[in-house]
């Protein structure tokens, strides 16, 4: 049964995946969201809704740069989160560098905690059977975040696990 489970899980996963959106499993469930036209991620105007600082003014994405996050159920315990970009490099050898157009790392909040991101998977722990806000941000190596005419770049999900 459990390999029945695991197969649909994983054909869920690359249906889902190719949309550009989080899967549903049985342990978990993915708010519904769309993406504004046009730029494949979700953006908002403003600051951080989380009270921490922006690290100065955002600096402009070229176009075409977008991130999608979406969920993949762990065959082992939990969740995989995957930061999905284009038009952007992940540089972890330049971190807290010069600004570099295209290049740097994500901030990953959950539940308004925030961790940074140097690749395009993250596999959070202990995420307790609840309702989790998940948000993440393209930024560049001196943590200015990207914006696409003063919009920046982030996309969110919420995120239901089972008890």
């Amino acid at each position: 049964m459990r390999s029945i489970r695991n197969a649909i899980a994983v054909l869920l996963t690359v249906g889902m995946l190719s949309a550009g959106c989080g899967i549903v499993d049985g342990d978990a469930e993915v708010e519904p969201h769309t993406h504004p036209p046009g730029t494949g991620s979700h953006t908002h105007e403003g600051t951080m809704t989380d009270g921490s600082m922006t690290h100065g003014t955002p600096v402009e994405a070229s176009e075409g740069m977008s991130v999608s996050l979406q969920v993949i159920a762990d065959s082992v315990s939990g969740y995989n989160l995957r930061i999905a970009t284009q038009g952007f490099r992940f540089a972890p050898e330049s971190a807290g560098a010069a600004y570099v157009p295209g290049e740097g790392h994500a901030h990953l909040y959950v539940n308004g905690v925030k961790t940074r991101v140097y690749s395009e998977w993250f596999h959070p722990d202990g995420l307790a059977p609840g309702t989790h806000e998940v948000r993440v941000t393209l930024n560049a190596n001196d943590h200015s975040s990207y914006a696409a005419g003063g919009v920046m770049l982030e996309d969110s999900l919420v995120l239901q696990v089972a008890g």
